[in-house]
């Protein structure tokens, strides 16, 4: 059977639900039509699990020439992401597309250059960086933003690496306003 309903309101002869259609039905909304919701929505799907942790400390000393995992032990906010504060890495627990972001404020404290990595288990995975063999840069933010695919038990990890004559730090800049994190957020729809 099929046909064409045309009605202003939709409402419930008795309580507060109106249930549309059955498990598996599709409905479709055609090019230029609007949904508009005037309440809360659920069932739609979340970016959870989304994650921002930043350093706890002022600063974190990073010995020249090696890669060194910064210590996020600042849990900003976590929906649905298990973030470990002893080892600083995440385990999203979900399986799907993530964007993550790390960043962080490297200080060579002398010409030199600076990366930051991002690592999926034991496998850097992106990497950012510069070189300042003319000892221009003293403070630099450094980062950047990938997707990658995870399972429920990869986790991720933030590392940094200073090649200079002496040990440098990464700065946290202050308790509300992190430069040094990791963030990210699962991906709907793909």
């Amino acid at each position: 059977m099929s046909g064409e309903i045309k009605v202003l309101k939709i409402s419930p002869t008795t309580g507060s639900d109106v249930t549309m259609g059955d498990s598996g039905d599709t409905f479709t909304f055609p090019v230029g039509t609007t949904v508009v919701n005037s309440g809360d929505a659920s069932g739609f799907g979340s970016n959870s699990p989304a994650w921002h942790v930043g350093i706890n400390s002022a600063t974190q000393t990073i010995p020249d020439a090696a890669q060194t995992i910064v210590e996020l032990d600042d849990v900003k906010f976590n929906s649905g992401f298990t973030w470990d504060t002893v080892n600083y890495k995440g385990v999203p627990g979900t399986a799907g597309k993530y964007v993550i972001s790390c960043f962080a404020d490297l200080d060579p404290n002398v010409n030199g250059g600076g990366w930051v990595y991002l690592y999926k288990n034991t496998t850097s995975v992106a990497f950012w960086g510069f070189n300042d063999a003319a000892a221009i840069h003293y403070l630099d933010n450094v980062g950047g933003t990938t997707i990658l695919d995870l399972n429920t038990t990869d986790y991720v990890q933030m590392k940094v690496y200073i090649d200079h004559s002496v040990s440098g730090t990464i700065r946290q800049y202050d308790a509300t306003q992190c430069v040094t994190y990791m963030s990210g957020f699962k991906l709907m729809g793909v």
